[in-house]
């Protein structure tokens, strides 16, 4: 099968044992149109050099070495290279059933959409048994959705035409970097078709998935927070106005859990309580308004916006 060029996007950092998995997924897939740039993020398991094996293997695979500097960096400069007409992410510990590139493509072009999405298996279990469903929706009508987290912002759920990344880079050292760009990607889409067919699978199975679980709670509180402070200006500025209420409730929401786990006199976040004070400090209008938020979260947006140190040290973890 031939068509348009599709650009894999494959961050590697450390997942030797998963990476043949994930590649071999990808080779076998029954559209055969792709590049898959792969961009070793200075890993140090021997993924660098299994990466050069499939390059090797397979002239559709690219490899990009570079000091390790996160996942958005290896995506920005994957995105860079990508020549393809579509773009896809895929994460290198978990792979693709073998007709996800050509069942996403058909569903692009049949329903002229810009962007498809998928549903997904966790692990390896396959027990679908009803028909699948799908839908068209328009992409401002997505993008509402997408805002206000009813739909996941996992990028390798998606298929996109490459057009509408331009000028959209992934912010670096975010957990929740995901949320914070595909609001914008999507709104420029015209067209969004979803499908309940799970077409790839994800796995939660790494042995460092949990290692400092503590630390990374209180960051992805952090990073949420800061995610829904920029979907918030992101709404008011394209005119999501419907939408503004839920996102400063979720923000001061993920605010208020980030300041509750972390010790006191972790300073790690002190950028990021500063920009979230800030930000309830210039919407305090909004959220004081009857009716938005109820009295103990008006009380408790005070606290973080005038005093998030002394609310830490009231409620916040002390160790």
């Amino acid at each position: 099968m031939s068509g348009k060029l599709v650009s894999i996007i494959l961050p590697v950092y450390n997942v030797k044992d998963y990476l043949d998995r994930c590649m071999d997924s990808i080779l076998s897939q029954d559209y055969n149109n792709f590049e898959c740039i792969m961009v070793d993020d200075g890993s140090t398991d021997g993924s660098s050099e299994l990466c050069n094996l499939y390059a090797e293997k397979d002239a559709r695979c690219k490899v990009i070495h570079q000091k390790n500097g996160g996942l958005s960096v290896a995506r920005n400069k994957a995105m860079e290279k990508a020549s393809g007409e579509l773009v896809v992410f895929v994460d290198s510990d978990d792979h693709w059933m073998p007709e996800f590139l050509s069942r996403m493509i058909y569903l692009m072009e049949t329903n002229n959409a810009d962007v498809v999405k998928c549903d997904y298996w966790r692990g390896e279990v396959l027990n679908e048994t009803a028909d699948p469903t799908i839908k068209v929706i328009d992409g401002k009508q997505f993008t509402k959705e997408i805002l206000c987290d009813h739909i996941g912002s996992q990028l390798w759920q998606y298929v996109f035409k490459r057009e509408l990344w331009r000028g959209v880079t992934s912010p670096q050292g975010r957990y929740a970097q995901d949320m914070m760009i595909l609001h914008t990607v999507t709104d420029r889409a015209d067209r969004v078709c979803i499908t309940s067919e799970k077409l790839y699978f994800y796995f939660i199975d790494r042995s460092d998935s949990t290692s400092n679980a503590p630390k990374k709670k209180i960051k992805g509180a952090f990073d949420r927070a800061m995610a829904f402070k920029s979907r918030y200006d992101f709404a008011v500025e394209n005119g999501y106005q419907s939408e503004q209420n839920e996102l400063l409730q979720k923000t001061m929401d993920y605010f208020n859990n980030g300041v509750t786990l972390k010790p006191y006199r972790d300073h790690n976040y002190d950028a990021d309580i500063d920009a979230l004070s800030n930000f309830l400090k210039r919407n305090k209008s909004q959220w004081l308004k009857m009716g938005i938020l109820g009295q103990k979260n008006r009380l408790l947006g005070l606290f973080l916006a005038y005093m998030p140190s002394l609310y830490c040290l009231m409620k916040g973890n002390k160790i």
